[in-house]
């Protein structure tokens, strides 16, 4: 069998390099099930696979009613096309002509609006650009037409071409000439929603919208028994008894999704105990191990494929199970808006505000189960998460590019202090030192850069008022000192 192991000191880990050739598959029906539906997410962004639907219904509407125009006599209905076969010719190529310059516009537009968002924002944002679905619906639309009177146009016949006679489809022609109206009014709310969509209030507000939703489906949380016990303790129980094999990631990207139900059948069927060492949004290696599984000796080729095929790897990273990407976003354009090119405190402003808004909601949920008990206590889960400590983080990372604005130093702390105030109000007492210690990070340095004594006296104020809160004066004090 073609694989490496490492063998190291006991406080160590036996790790192992197992590849997929000639293997056995357990459970891979369900993996592969597993991987399509993460993969269905991309698909449904991408900027091919919604309008390329919508644009076949072009195709298909054209096959559609050409086969009523060979049924019925259209032609000497008052609300059907009555003209020649020259003019039903000219009528479908300038319309054609028309609707794939105005794709071509759309397209462009398009670009410059990605452009404007990387260069102005961030560029992780042009996700949300691209899979807007009225951009998608426009495009496609706009191409569908195009296609629908390409067909019609060669479905056309003059009397004396060959052994036909003379054909005009009087509805297909007549239907063209309302698809051309369509087209204008797809144009004229493409160019609204973009002129809209563009403005930061329009991008900040989505993508705390997004993020909002993905809490809801917030990694870890399976149909199995969560336990709140130390997961840290029983991880020094597991390696105790033995060391662990490591699994290596399968390639180099983001973790998108981590299946937690698949990896909970390979387990339960094979009696594994598993510890992930990553979470959806973590940058892995084909030499980063992202699970260590017990006991040793039971991890075979089959098993690291499963649960290789159970830990999504991408280029990129989503929100489906990730929801510190659209913390990341925000954090971004703010810090973007901070920076001497932009020069934007009130963009850094609007961002920090939603990102209160998300830390608010995560401050009053229950921290997340670490362990999951699959079948009492001899097969188990040990699952990584994004701590409550790891979002707030990039609120001293902004503080840091905002030490000579007093004002988004001000909004930072006034932050802290609503997060805090959620923290009381959902009775979570153990997270009022961290908070007072973002404070702390943020206003200290602050303190120290400011150019003027007012500005020294508010931050003091607002430090002050987050103390209150959190009832951290003694650390904050210690550190001034």
């Amino acid at each position: 069998m073609p694989y490496r192991i490492r063998r190291r000191s006991k406080a160590a880990y036996t790790t192992s390099r197992l590849t997929l050739e000639g293997s056995r598959r357990i459970g891979l029906g369900k993996t592969l099930l597993g991987m399509l539906r993460s993969r269905w997410e991309d698909l449904l962004d991408g900027f091919w696979l919604v309008p390329g639907l919508v644009a076949a219904t072009g195709f298909l509407l054209a096959l559609a009613l050409l086969g009523l125009d060979h049924l019925f006599p259209f032609a000497r209905l008052p609300i059907g096309f009555s003209g020649s076969a020259a003019t039903a010719r000219s009528l479908l190529s300038t319309i054609a002509g028309a609707l794939i310059t105005v794709a071509g516009l759309v397209f462009s537009v398009t670009m410059v609006a990605l452009q404007l968002v990387s260069s102005q924002f961030t560029s992780r944002a042009l996700r949300g650009i691209l899979s807007n679905r009225l951009n998608q619906v426009v495009t496609g639309g706009l191409v569908g037409i195009f296609t629908y009177c390409m067909f019609i146009l060669v479905a056309i016949r003059d009397k004396g071409e060959g052994d036909s006679t003379q054909f005009v489809p009087a509805l297909s022609v007549s239907m063209a000439f309302l698809l051309a109206f369509v087209g204008l009014i797809l144009l004229m709310m493409f160019i609204g929603y973009t002129s809209q969509s563009l403005q930061v209030s329009h991008i900040t507000a989505d993508i705390a919208g997004k993020t909002l939703r993905s809490l809801a489906h917030r990694y870890p949380g399976v149909g199995y028994e969560q336990w709140n016990d130390d997961g840290k303790q029983l991880l020094n129980e597991w390696e105790k008894s033995e060391s662990p094999t490591g699994i290596y990631a399968a390639s180099a990207g983001y973790v998108q999704t981590i299946s937690l139900q698949l990896l909970a059948s390979v387990a339960h069927k094979a009696d594994l105990r598993l510890s992930l060492r990553v979470c959806p949004g973590d940058f892995v290696t084909p030499e980063t191990i992202v699970a260590d599984v017990w006991p040793a000796d039971a991890v075979d080729t089959a098993i690291v494929e499963a649960i290789q095929n159970c830990i999504s790897v991408s280029r990129e990273r989503d929100m489906l199970q990730d929801p510190s990407f659209g913390v990341r976003q925000l954090a971004d354009i703010a810090l973007r808006a901070l920076s001497h090119a932009i020069n934007d405190p009130t963009t850094a402003v609007l961002a920090i505000g939603y990102l209160e808004a998300i830390f608010e909601r995560i401050a009053g949920e229950d921290p997340l189960a670490d362990i999951l008990r699959l079948k009492g206590d001899e097969c188990a889960i040990v699952a990584r998460y994004v701590t409550f400590e790891e979002y707030l983080q990039v609120f001293v990372e902004i503080g840091r590019y905002a030490w000579e604005n007093a004002r988004v130093v001000n909004v930072l702390l006034d932050a802290v202090a609503h997060i805090a105030e959620a923290v009381v109000s959902h009775n979570r007492p153990e997270r009022l030192l961290l908070l007072g210690r973002i404070a702390a990070a943020i206003a200290l340095p602050a303190i120290q850069q400011a150019k003027t004594t007012l500005d020294r006296t508010s931050i003091r104020e607002h430090l002050h008022n987050v103390e209150r809160i959190t009832g951290t004066e003694s650390i904050v004090l210690e550190r001034r000192g």
